[in-house]
């Protein structure tokens, strides 16, 4: 009897060991001080920053004995100034693709990731021939395995760059917008625990089809994320929110690719039109989640 209860003990573990290291990505947690995150996956590599015992991370990938996770924001990332175009509010827009993110401002320093030709980066910094930047969210650092153990699934929303809104009136119409359905939001009594997006007297599988937002307007859609057989301008996933109802999606892809094929919650704002004839709306995304 004790031999069998051994047993079962093992094989749980075992089993709960492999799901968080196979099920990528997956929110992991720090289990001592000072633990060094690094450029590539030994002690060779460079020192990115300490993490201490606590600290939450997201891991997406494992190699040997080391996770590769997502850079936290007060990371240091370096990119060549050469193909970066400066925008309002030090937003950058990469002019070439497969260029390289470095954790130090020479070619000599490790490659922690790639932007492609229209990615924005907000820079930090400006050097001679080099960009400090926030890091992306393709670009990763690696923690030894003894230091890292699976928390959840529930990992964080994606990191997206948004470029700055030029028209002042519109910039302040969306402000008081916010500020008016935060407001509302605050006072409305909780009539259901249905879930959210579907009204609590509509089946799922009859939603009303959503009236199209005004260009540039934030909003929230939830629908089935699926790949396009064709990349159309660069899209390569659209939205299905009903049968009537499909945006195209314009975000990193390496983002959208963790979602594939579930249905998800997003939110974004409508592009404007560049005269180019789209079968669909394009929505870009600020944040993704999966609906459970």
């Amino acid at each position: 009897m004790r031999t069998s209860i051994l047993l079962v003990l093992f094989f749980c573990c075992v089993s709960a060991k492999s799901y968080g290291e196979d099920s990528f990505p997956f929110l992991a947690e720090i289990t001592a001080d000072r633990v060094i995150l690094r450029a590539g996956q030994s002690e060779n590599f460079e020192n990115l920053g300490l993490f201490n015992k606590g600290q939450e991370v997201v891991a997406v990938d494992k190699n040997y004995s080391w996770y590769k996770v997502k850079l936290p924001e007060d990371v240091k990332c370096f990119v060549s100034n050469e193909y970066i175009e400066i925008g309002p509010g030090d937003i950058g827009t990469v002019q070439a693709d497969r260029l390289n993110i470095r954790a130090g401002p020479d070619i000599n320093f490790t490659i922690l990731g790639q932007l492609n030709k229209g990615d924005r980066v907000q820079v930090r910094e400006k050097q001679e021939k080099w960009f400090q930047i926030v890091p992306v969210e393709q670009s990763f650092g690696w923690i030894h395995e003894e230091y890292i153990v699976f928390k959840s699934k529930d990992v964080p929303p994606p990191r997206v760059v948004q470029e700055p809104i030029r028209n002042i009136y519109l910039k302040k119409k969306l402000e008081e917008q916010a500020s008016q359905e935060g407001l509302q939001d605050s006072q409305a009594p909780i009539e259901s625990s249905e879930p959210e997006g579907v009204p609590a007297d509509i089946p799922p599988d009859q939603e009303e089809t959503p009236d199209l937002p005004a260009v540039g307007s934030v909003f929230t859609a939830v629908g089935m994320l699926d790949p396009l057989a064709s990349p159309v301008a660069g899209i390569d996933y659209q939205l299905n929110v009903n049968e009537t109802t499909v945006y195209y999606l314009e975000a990193y892809k390496g983002i959208l690719d963790t979602f594939s094929r579930n249905k998800v919650k997003v939110e974004g704002k409508l592009k404007e039109g560049d005269g180019a004839q789209q079968e669909h709306p394009v929505l870009i995304v600020s944040k993704i989640s999966l609906v459970m």
